[in-house]
């Protein structure tokens, strides 16, 4: 049954913190789509879905803090797909720490990031030496640097993964003991990507060129 002079107001009251995040992220991307540009339909709870549409005020805005909690919390939730460790919605949180959330979510559902990086430097495994390259100044190899993926919530950091930056650099400097390396300038990026594989954290892997192996450093 249509009702058309029907006004309801509304009045929400929304409270996520500590709360699970698969509990509360369809609730919450209703809620930031509550806005002038979409319509809504109203039905009973039992019985056939026999929907009553109708229009949200046109003055009404999105609420930014429903689309910011609701893209957090979608993360989360893809996230907790990938660890064991029982996540929660934050009580409070930075802009930094949203971001690492969201960029987590993505690597981890398979989707690669591109990010610029800086020069550093490698100790040489003593324990792989046999297996070290010698490496001539301004040899253009390509790296993968294994680096847990973390999250914080609340002040806790949460290891809930593994990515692998694959970066295209140069060597400026090589001794016995180290090697350092800048971004070449072919591709200054580094392409994150999931990593499933064994290698520890900061593991660095280098192959030369596409024909040799790769060796560890």
């Amino acid at each position: 049954m249509d009702y058309p002079n029907l006004t309801a107001n509304v009045s929400i009251t929304v409270d996520v913190a500590g709360k699970n995040p698969g509990k509360i992220v369809t609730s919450l991307e209703f809620l930031a789509n509550m806005h002038s540009d979409n319509m809504i339909g109203l039905a009973q709870t039992f019985g056939p879905r026999e929907f009553t549409i109708g229009t949200i005020n046109e003055d009404r805005e999105k609420d930014l803090d429903f689309v910011r909690w609701a893209r957090i919390a979608r993360a989360l939730t893809s996230i907790q797909e990938h660890t064991s460790t029982r996540l929660a919605f934050p009580k409070s949180y930075t802009g930094d720490q949203a971001r690492e959330i969201l960029d987590a979510a993505r690597i981890l559902s398979g989707t690669p990031i591109s990010a610029t990086w800086q020069p550093f430097q490698v100790n040489r495994d003593p324990n792989i030496e046999s297996d070290w390259i010698k490496y001539g100044l301004e040899d253009e190899v390509d790296l993968r640097v294994i680096r847990n993926i973390e999250i914080e919530i609340d002040g806790v950091r949460h290891v809930v993964g593994k990515q692998a930056a694959l970066m295209r650099a140069v060597v400026v400097e090589s001794s016995d003991k180290t090697v350092r390396f800048k971004p070449a300038e072919s591709n200054i990026h580094a392409s994150m990507v999931r990593f499933d594989g064994d290698a520890e954290d900061r593991r660095v892997q280098v192959r030369p060129n596409p024909k040799q192996a790769k060796t560890d450093v």
